[in-house]
């Protein structure tokens, strides 16, 4: 979704929910012309493909970042996982096993 296309009330509303957490949210727009050659289906939108800039986005003194999906929910302190040494790699995922009962 680029910028333009959330609102600014919402932008606001936003900012207003975390700002007691000492949060800060940084908003980019995004050129939706550099994933023009990416496949894209039913469920698979354009951005999906946004996270490979987070790189990019974040602010060259961040050495480490860790994202994770807005369905994601985290049960526990994820300290371990930010621990986790993984100097020398440049991306660290895990494989989703999903339950089919």
């Amino acid at each position: 979704m680029e910028i333009s296309q959330i609102e600014k009330g919402n932008q606001i509303r936003l900012n207003r929910s975390v700002e007691k957490y000492g949060i800060k949210i940084s908003l980019f727009s995004i050129d939706q012309s550099l994933f023009k050659d990416f496949k894209i289906r039913n469920h698979l939108k354009v951005e999906v493909y946004y996270r490979l800039l987070i790189p990019e986005l974040l602010s060259e003194d961040i050495d480490k970042a860790i994202y994770l999906d807005s369905d994601l929910i985290v049960k526990e302190d994820i300290t371990k996982l930010w621990d986790i040494n993984n100097e020398n790699d440049f991306l660290a995922a895990v494989k989703v096993h999903l339950n089919s009962s």
